[in-house]
C-alpha cells in the first residue's frame, strides 16, 4: 500500500469517526434538551393555571365553572399555526386537578374523576411544596408513549388547597426532533464531503511533493544530472538539500577514482621506461649504447615532469571556482584545428 493511499484512508477514518462521534453525541444530547425546553413551558403553563383556578377551586366550583367551560371550548380548538416546518392544528395539553388529599376533582379528559393521585410524583411532591413533575408512558415498551406531567400547587392564603397537573405527550415533539436531526444530518453529510474534498486535496499537494522528492532521488541514483527540485515544506527541502549534497559527494568521490586510474596509467609508461634502462645500465655494454640509455631516461623524466605538471595545474583548475581570465575565441578556427 502506497503513502498516498495510506493518508486517504487513516484520513477518511478520522473524518469518520468524527462525525459518526459528532452525530451520536448530537442525538444524545437533542431528545433531553428539548423535553427540558418542553417542561420549561409546562412549568410556567402550570402555575399560570393554578392560579386562575384558585377561585373557583376555593368556592367547590372547579367541575362546572367557567374554568372547565374554557378547557371544554379548547379541548375543540383547531389551529393553524406553522411552526418552523411543521403544522400544528389540535391541542395537546391537558389538565387535572387535585384537592388537598390528592383525589381528582376535574380532568379535562373526564376520564380519572374520584382517582387518588396522591403517590404520583407530581402530586406527591407538590403537596409537600416541592417540585412535582414525572413522566409516565401509557405503554412501557414503547418509548414514544411516555407523557410529561408538571404539577403546581393552588394556594388559598398560603395553604395548599389542590394541585394543578399540566399533561402533554412526549411524541408531540418528536416531528421536531426528526426534522432538527434530518437537517443536522443533511448539513452534517455536506460538512462531511467538503471535509474530504479539501482533505483530498491536502494530501495530493503533501504527496505531490513527496513523490516529486522521490523522482529526484531515483534520477540521481541512476546516475542524471537533474536540478534540485524546489519545495515549500520544509522538512522535503532540507530532505532535498542532503540528497543534493549527497550527489555532489558521491560525483566527487567517482571523479577522483577516474582521476587516479588516468595518473596511474600515464606515470606507469614513463616509469617501466626508466627501470628498464637503468636495470640495462647496471651490465657492461658500450658507450654509444649507455648514452643512448641514458638519454631515455631523461626524455621519460621530463615526461613525468610534464604530467606532474599538467595535473597541478588540472588541480588549479579543478579548484577554481570561476574563470580568471576571459578571452574571446574563435569558434571556426578552433573547429578547424580539431578537424585538421
Amino acid at each position: 500500500m502506497n503513502l498516498s493511499l495510506r493518508f486517504v484512508l487513516a484520513y477518511f477514518i478520522l473524518v469518520g469517526v468524527t462525525f459518526w462521534s459528532g452525530m451520536q453525541s448530537f442525538t444524545n444530547e437533542l431528545v433531553p434538551v428539548m423535553r427540558q425546553s418542553l417542561e420549561e413551558a409546562l412549568v410556567d403553563t402550570a402555575n399560570l393555571l393554578s392560579e386562575i383556578v384558585r377561585d373557583e377551586l376555593s368556592k367547590g366550583e372547579i367541575q362546572h365553572g367557567n374554568f372547565a367551560k374554557h378547557m371544554e371550548s379548547f379541548s375543540q380548538r383547531k389551529f393553524s399555526a406553522v411552526i418552523w416546518t411543521l403544522k400544528k392544528q389540535n391541542p395537546s395539553i391537558n389538565v387535572y386537578i387535585t384537592d388537598a388529599l390528592g383525589k381528582v376533582i376535574y380532568d379535562s379528559r373526564g376520564k380519572d374523576l374520584g382517582q387518588d393521585y396522591s403517590r404520583w410524583n407530581d402530586v406527591y411532591l407538590t403537596l409537600q411544596g416541592k417540585y412535582g413533575a414525572r413522566t409516565t408512558r401509557e405503554n412501557p415498551n414503547d418509548e414514544l408513549s411516555s407523557i410529561m406531567y408538571i404539577a403546581a400547587p393552588i394556594y388559598n392564603n398560603d395553604k395548599i388547597i389542590g394541585v394543578l397537573t399540566v399533561s402533554k405527550p412526549s411524541i408531540t415533539i418528536q416531528p421536531f426532533i426528526d426534522a432538527t436531526l434530518s437537517n443536522i444530518q443533511s448539513k452534517g453529510i455536506w460538512i462531511l464531503l467538503v471535509s474530504m474534498a479539501v482533505g483530498l486535496l491536502l494530501i495530493y499537494w503533501l504527496t505531490y511533493s513527496i513523490r516529486h522528492l522521490t523522482r529526484y532521488a531515483q534520477q540521481v541514483s541512476a546516475g542524471e544530472r537533474v536540478e534540485k527540485p524546489i519545495l515549500r515544506e520544509r522538512e522535503l527541502a532540507q530532505l532535498a538539500d542532503s540528497i543534493e549534497n549527497m550527489r555532489v559527494e558521491l560525483e566527487g568521490k567517482h571523479y577522483v577514482e577516474k582521476y587516479l586510474h588516468t595518473l596511474t596509467h600515464e606515470l606507469k609508461s614513463p616509469l617501466a621506461a626508466i627501470k628498464g634502462a637503468a636495470e640495462l645500465l647496471g651490465e657492461p655494454m658500450p658507450i654509444e649504447h649507455q648514452k643512448q640509455f641514458l638519454n631515455n631516461i631523461q626524455n621519460q623524466s621530463e615526461r613525468l615532469e610534464q604530467v606532474i605538471e599538467y595535473l597541478l595545474n588540472l588541480a588549479a583548475l579543478e579548484k577554481q571556482q570561476s574563470l580568471l581570465q576571459i578571452e574571446s575565441v574563435c569558434l571556426y578556427d578552433l573547429v578547424d584545428s580539431l578537424i585538421n
